[in-house]
């Protein structure tokens, strides 16, 4: 699991940004978010994730809120 934080994440879109200290910004979307965890995603947050492959690039999965 890495440990970030989040760097954007917009509720009504339902994706954001994830800052990984070895990857750098990570695409995340509300489907790879834990459902406990997807009201507490705001700026400054820190989260565990794991990177996944997608058909766009890489994004975060199995995001949980930390704090």
């Amino acid at each position: 699991m890495i440990i970030g934080t989040v760097k954007s994440y917009e509720k009504d879109k339902g994706w954001g940004f994830i800052n990984s200290p070895h990857d750098g910004e990570i695409f995340v979307h509300s489907r790879g978010i834990e459902k406990s965890s997807r009201q507490l995603m705001r700026p400054g947050v820190k989260v565990g994730f794991v990177i996944i492959p997608s058909l766009k690039g890489m994004q975060a999965a199995h995001v949980r809120v930390l704090e």
